[in-house]
């Protein structure tokens, strides 16, 4: 019987943590000299059923790694603390201003209101709502590397943890497509050379 029990719930478990009402999707952008703009769009995704009206969210970690103060963090390789990460932080919506976070969720963030990083937070009007804004790095995270968390709900029936945002655009050559590419270079040159 309780074999029966622990295998409901873990079959269970992973349906309860996708249901999560914000959305981060983001596209990167190469500027050059090994910079790159991420571009993100924090949206309300009411089709799981988690999203309410009057929900209010604060302290949304981007590029959010687990750790303490001194781990590195998606987008501080060393420390938040003394990354350039302020910034950095380009574009917001009125009433949002970036920041740094700290302790068991790492880096940039974005807090709602003159209150800082509490409630009253960001109240989206319905299902569908968003924020974006810029970002600027010399980190690349592509598809399944980039994190995020809201760390202050109204809603606390509302998992914290770390949700992995989906990129929806680039213009960066993924490095293994740089080095394919190089490679077939390569093998050009060298068929050339043997010719003559």
């Amino acid at each position: 019987m309780k074999k029966m029990i622990c295998a409901g719930l873990i079959a269970l478990l992973p349906g309860l943590a996708l249901a999560y009402p914000l959305q981060l999707q983001y596209s990167i952008t190469n500027l050059d000299a090994g910079q790159y703009r991420y571009d993100f769009k924090l949206s309300v995704d009411g089709t799981d059923g988690s999203w309410k009206p009057g929900q209010q969210f604060d302290w949304i970690v981007f590029g959010d790694r687990q750790g303490s103060y001194g781990a590195p963090s998606g987008f501080c390789p060393v420390d938040c603390w003394t990354s350039k990460i302020i910034p950095n932080i380009t574009g917001l919506d009125e009433g949002f201003t970036g920041n740094v976070s700290g302790g068991g969720h790492q880096g940039p963030m974005l807090s709602y209101g003159p209150s800082g990083p509490v409630l009253p937070g960001w109240q989206p009007a319905d299902a569908g709502a968003f924020t974006d804004w810029s970002y600027l790095s010399d980190i690349y995270l592509p598809q399944g590397q980039l994190y995020f968390s809201a760390l202050v709900r109204s809603d606390w029936t509302i998992p914290d943890g770390f949700y992995l945002a989906q990129q929806v655009g680039a213009k960066v050559p993924e490095p293994s497509s740089i080095a394919l590419a190089g490679l077939a270079l390569s093998s050009l040159i060298l068929q050339r050379r043997r010719r003559r």
